[in-house]
């Protein structure tokens, strides 16, 4: 588990993946969330997202999920943030899936406050 401190809170950066998993469904992460108290929403991301230049470094390979952020008229896509290399400065930006397209594997980390 990484934490850091991001806009005066201090986040958890978690992985939902059991031993020996490759990845799990979108369903399956979003149970495990809600058990690990990650199941965070639009408020969260929001916050995290404006104060994205105190996100670690070591963090720009991984998709990072809010299980509990939604579009309003489709309730099974969520968001995350990820890190766009393509830009020529390099920036946290927003992106959505849907929950029950592709695998969420080694890459993707769940967002909660620290314990």
């Amino acid at each position: 588990m990484t934490q850091f401190t991001a806009g005066g809170f201090t986040y958890s950066i978690l992985d939902f993946l059991q031993k020996n998993e490759k990845s799990v469904t979108g369903r399956e992460m979003v149970r495990r969330a809600m058990e690990m108290n990650a199941h965070f929403g639009r408020d969260h991301g929001e916050h995290l997202w404006s104060y994205q230049e105190e996100i670690p470094v070591a963090l720009q390979d991984l998709l990072l999920v809010f299980t509990g952020w939604r579009v309003p008229y489709r309730s099974d896509d969520v968001n995350f943030l990820f890190f766009d290399k393509s830009l020529r400065l390099g920036r946290w930006v927003k992106g959505w899936s849907q929950l029950d397209v592709g695998e969420w594997g080694k890459h993707v980390r769940l967002v909660g406050f620290k314990e």
